[in-house]
């Protein structure tokens, strides 16, 4: 039997311009994969890089420059 694929979906917000996105731990939580969809509808793969399990919150990043383009950071 193969494992099920899941998907998990939850809200968040750019912090920087850096491409810096902050969200919710238990969005990401045992992610194989991390996808940060824009209000265009642009899909842009993120990396996890920090936790704070105290508030519950993560930190992610993606390609700065795939958010610029898109006119979302400012």
């Amino acid at each position: 039997m193969q494992p099920r694929k899941t998907n998990s979906l939850g809200s968040g917000f750019i912090v920087d311009t850096a491409g810096i996105v902050v969200t919710n731990n238990h969005v990401i939580a045992d992610a194989d994969e991390i996808n940060v969809i824009m209000n265009d509808g642009t899909k842009i793969k993120a990396e996890l890089v920090g936790v704070d399990k105290e508030d519950r919150h993560c930190g992610l990043e993606v390609q700065a420059g795939k958010t610029a383009d898109r006119g979302q950071v400012r």
